[in-house]
């Protein structure tokens, strides 16, 4: 048999429209602005034009994967809903080629209602309305939500860019970049205190960029007013922050350790509420190596 027209992607071998060999269990759909139609089947030949209606085409719990085509460019006007539980919304391209979402004012850009979604190399872009509103970039209201390799610019009308609540219970963030572009913002990422206990979050990785000692998040970069517990905050990078890169309250509680915090003021960078800290460094000036802070050691 000779074959023709066909395409290799994640979900096996297609032939003249035909899936002869899958590889995997789930769907793949395939995302393009550029050349896609919602009128399409979602095909690596014939992408779907928005994340939207892909995941609108996704089954719960059965693995299915976006795989959104690097370049591919959209406005949400209402919020994104993650509303199946199981996908992964895909990202392809390297830097500013990665798939970019520009989200409304006064509401979130995706919202993640459903459990064990990971959205993974997508950019987000600075709100671009003329008021702050009670926006996020992401708003994770369900369990196990996977953040990973996303880029994330908070402008002068944003409030946050992810924002875990009370449901979000073991929300794994990790290796994205938090930019401040402009004055204004309130976090990078915010922790739910009102309605309960949140628990088990890992923030592991990223880099936090918060532009100037002017620009930088109002509230701080990793922020909580209230109860959360068991939470793992490691591996991170701070450059400039006001008050704080992290911001706890006496509630939380777990283990931060091995982060890096520069352009703060000393003493300042760091309140772990009653979180155990292991090797967290801080430094407010050049031709200056950090300090361990907290400085007490245990005894």
């Amino acid at each position: 048999m000779k074959i023709s027209n066909y395409n290799r992607f994640p979900g096996g071998l297609n032939v003249g429209g035909m899936n002869v060999l899958n590889t995997y269990a789930g769907n793949v759909l395939w995302v393009d602005s550029g050349t896609g139609s919602d009128g399409n089947s979602g095909t690596y030949r014939s992408p779907l034009a928005t994340i939207d209606t892909a995941i609108g085409k996704c089954n719960a719990d059965s693995g299915d994967i976006i795989m959104v085509f690097p370049g591919h460019s959209e406005t949400v006007t209402t919020s994104l809903a993650a509303d199946i539980a199981g996908v992964t919304i895909k990202g392809l391209g390297n830097g500013d080629n990665r798939p970019t979402l520009t989200g409304p004012s006064a509401d979130a850009t995706i919202d993640v209602t459903a459990d064990n979604v990971r959205i993974s190399n997508l950019r987000f872009t600075a709100d671009a309305g003329t008021t702050q509103t009670a926006t996020q970039k992401i708003y994770v209201a369900a369990a196990y939500c996977e953040i990973d390799s996303c880029e994330f610019v908070n402008g002068q009308y944003d409030d946050d860019c992810i924002y875990v609540t009370t449901s979000g219970d073991y929300a794994d963030i990790h290796d994205n970049e938090f930019t401040v572009s402009a004055n204004g913002p309130d976090t990078a990422i915010h922790l739910e205190g009102a309605g309960g206990a949140l628990t088990n979050v890992k923030i592991r990785n990223n880099w936090f960029n918060g532009g100037s000692q002017t620009n930088t998040w109002d509230l701080g970069s990793v922020y909580s007013s209230g109860v959360h517990t068991h939470c793992l905050i490691e591996g991170n990078r701070f450059l400039y922050m006001s008050p704080g890169g992290i911001e706890f309250t006496a509630a939380a509680t777990g283990v931060i350790a091995h982060n890096f915090f520069a352009g703060g003021q000393l003493g300042q960078m760091l309140d772990p509420g009653s979180c155990l800290c292991f090797e967290n460094y801080e430094a407010d000036a050049v031709d200056e190596t950090g300090r361990i802070f907290p400085t007490s050691a245990a005894s």
